[in-house]
């Protein structure tokens, strides 16, 4: 399935449960995204949001919830 950044978190959600996508390709979509076109200033989290996506899909492998914004702690 292809990532499509602009769908809901809802949608996005769903899609790493039924597994056609991971919580770490979803998070390097992301990051990538963000680049020069959003003409902000930022604080990239590159390694924690990596982090935090692999603890997701290893906890969804193993059957476990979650929960809703697993990124927001």
């Amino acid at each position: 399935m292809a990532i499509d950044l602009f769908q809901s978190a809802t949608e996005t959600a769903r899609a790493i449960r039924r597994k056609d996508l991971s919580a770490r390709e979803v998070t390097e979509a992301g990051i990538d995204s963000v680049g020069p076109q959003l003409n902000a200033i930022v604080e990239l989290r590159r390694e924690e949001a990596q982090q935090a996506a692999k603890a997701a899909d290893d906890a969804l492998a193993h059957g476990k919830d979650v929960g809703r914004c697993t990124a927001y702690r």
